[in-house]
């Protein structure tokens, strides 16, 4: 028997559109492999303090787009404030703790490291670069990163009350970073600060039992940035000897007066 001829045409016709949208998805996809990019990732970068930061940047061209020119600029943001550019031209404030990873202007990575960084460090960081293109001279900008700042860790006993656990860490304050604690495995309380402060503190205190494994954790978001662990056993068993001794007492005592009485009988 053969083929139905609707089956057939429909089987055609739904070859003919598979074919049209791989074509169609193949040209979206050349067209944008060969755009013009400035992309900055993370978008996001926790560090401690007084270590050195790479905030990334990378230009993203072909040579038959003729880009030529290219000059370098990085500033930084924050809400109700002018843009500060810290390169080229370098404020008094960054002189020697900028470094670019490479300075040639051909190269595709625009990258710079912040050296020792501080809370005053704490920005919204964007790369632009200015170009030209055959007659036309274009500027083009980075989404930007942040950075943001932690202190060391401090968990261990409180000091007005040696029962209770204080976990605390000085942050800069940003509502996805988050004091959080565990007790054997389990997460209980945790604070977050999202203040306009330069930096913060967070800070938890948890009453204390032997026998528990305590965790404390600095979160950006799911990733664990900063952990501490505190465990203190169960309270030690007296020793096997200092038990036989206390049992041995009342047998000892006994022998002794055993041992009066037959020295008495035999002087007699």
């Amino acid at each position: 028997m053969s083929p139905c001829p609707r089956c057939c045409a429909m089987n055609v016709k739904d070859s003919e559109l598979v074919w049209f949208s791989l074509t169609v998805l193949l040209i979206l996809l050349q067209g944008n492999s060969g755009q013009i990019t400035v992309t900055q990732t993370p978008s996001v970068v926790v560090s401690a303090l007084n270590q050195n930061v790479t905030l990334d940047c990378q230009f993203s061209h072909t040579p038959d787009q003729k880009v030529t020119g290219v000059i370098l600029y990085w500033y930084h943001r924050w809400p109700g404030r002018e843009d500060q550019y810290i390169y080229p031209h370098v404020p008094t404030k960054y002189q020697n703790r900028i470094m670019v990873l490479d300075s040639n202007r051909t190269n595709k990575d625009k990258s710079i490291v912040l050296l020792g960084v501080g809370w005053e460090d704490r920005y919204k960081y964007h790369c632009m670069l200015s170009y030209d293109r055959g007659d036309d001279a274009n500027r083009m900008r980075g989404a930007g990163v942040l950075l943001l700042l932690h202190d060391s860790m401090t968990f261990d006993l409180a000091p007005w009350t040696p029962s209770s656990l204080l976990c605390s860490v000085e942050v800069s304050p940003h509502p996805e970073l988050r004091l959080s604690m565990l007790e054997d495995g389990v997460e209980g309380p945790s604070v977050q600060n999202d203040t306009h402060a330069l930096h913060s503190t967070l800070s938890l205190l948890i009453p204390l039992y032997n026998d528990r494994k305590y965790e404390c954790r600095l979160n950006w978001s799911s990733e664990i940035i900063l952990s501490q662990t505190y465990f203190i056993p169960s309270a030690l068993p007296e020793p096997i000897f200092l038990y036989s001794a206390i049992l041995l007492i009342p047998f000892i005592i006994l022998l002794i007066i055993l041992t009066g009485v037959l020295v008495k009988c035999r002087l007699r």
